[in-house]
């Protein structure tokens, strides 16, 4: 019965903390307002003043590749681990 009881407790918590959580999220368009869009298969969001990149998936029923990969240069990592 205590078991019960706590289960319910700490399920009752963890919805509490994250009804609050979202609710303290600003709206999207609010967060590009100030931003340089790039329209794409996905639409992109700079924000120079943050340093930011904002990625807009609005397409979550289509497959797509995403690789994340970190470039070239002279200055490469001689070790291999940008390939």
């Amino acid at each position: 019965m205590h078991k019960q009881i706590r289960n319910r407790l700490i399920n009752s918590l963890i919805v509490l903390s994250t009804a609050t959580h979202a609710q303290s999220l600003p709206l999207i368009a609010t967060t590009v307002a100030e931003t340089n869009p790039m329209s794409g298969f996905f639409n992109l969001y700079w924000d120079a003043s943050r340093g930011r990149l904002y990625w807009e998936v609005d397409k979550l029923d289509t497959e797509f590749l995403y690789q994340v990969s970190t470039g070239s240069d002279l200055e490469s990592n001689p070790i291999g681990i940008d390939r």
